[in-house]
């Protein structure tokens, strides 16, 4: 996914902050992480883990932020889609989601995460893990529960995740699950993990395995949550932790239901829901 990479390097220096390394910025000169040129037409959000300043104490507040821009016309010029500043709190992970804006929804849109310096000299670190932009909302699949689903074919991380959620009286997770709308899963590597998360994203706990050799039609996924996930403040993920590119290996997911016996706390039933989720986030 990575076209350009100046000023950082994979490294553990901040900890792990999804699961293994992740991008640490911290030299002086150009710090820039610029994709290749991406298919969003049909995309919704882009995604990422952020850190900005390394360690307990807060960073220099002299720091520049972080911004992210977009492109349509191969880097020429660059669009703003976020501004990331550094403050007293910036210094903690977390997971960013941003609707991604009718006009970088192109064929071939390009993404940088750019830091402007101080002649080329930098007050604090940063730190970026995680990078996606989500699924397409598509009909590929046929109706999965009903329209359009939400479909995983790209070919760099694949994963939705919910805003944090307060699940102290919800009982289950429900969903429509299919697995192979183009190609298939080959092994169970390649199977989707659903799991909550109870520290924003940090540490991952697994409810349910969805075992790549079951739900090659669409199929209604039910599973109890346990008493460890029933408390405020859990995120949710369906993550695939391996795939054999972009095409390969996809899936679908459509109405997502958290719920209990007498409250709902999330529904969804398509895109109003899943960019109000992400919108949330920011």
């Amino acid at each position: 996914m990575s076209q350009l990479l100046s000023g950082g390097k994979p490294s553990r220096k901040c900890g792990i902050m999804s699961s293994g390394n992740h991008l640490f910025f911290s030299e002086d000169g150009l710090r820039m992480l610029v994709t290749n040129d991406l298919d969003l037409s049909n995309a919704r959000f882009v995604q990422f883990f952020l850190r900005l300043g390394c360690g307990k104490a807060p960073p220099d507040p002299r720091s520049q932020p972080v911004l992210l821009q977009f492109s349509v016309d191969g880097g020429l010029t660059w669009g703003l889609l976020q501004e990331f500043l550094f403050s007293n709190s910036s210094n903690q992970a977390r997971l960013v989601a941003l609707e991604i804006p009718l006009r970088a929804r192109t064929s071939s849109t390009r993404l940088r995460w750019w830091q402007p310096s101080e002649n080329g000299h930098f007050f604090s670190p940063w730190v970026i893990d995680q990078t996606l932009t989500g699924g397409k909302l598509s009909t590929v699949c046929g109706a999965v529960a009903s329209g359009a689903a939400l479909h995983f074919s790209g070919g760099c991380s694949r994963q939705l995740v919910t805003v944090d959620l307060n699940l102290t009286s919800a009982e289950f997770i429900q969903f429509y699950f299919m697995y192979g709308c183009m190609i298939p899963p080959s092994n169970r590597n390649q199977g989707v993990l659903l799991e909550y998360s109870l520290n924003g994203g940090i540490n991952w706990h697994l409810l349910t395995e969805i075992f790549y050799d079951l739900y090659t039609k669409p199929g209604f996924v039910n599973v109890l949550l346990p008493p460890a996930a029933r408390q405020e403040g859990v995120r949710v993920r369906w993550w695939q932790p391996q795939h054999d590119g972009a095409d390969h290996s996809d899936w679908a997911i459509d109405n997502v239901l958290i719920a209990g016996r007498k409250k709902k706390y999330v529904k969804s039933c398509g895109k109003k829901h899943i960019e109000h989720q992400f919108k949330n986030l920011r």
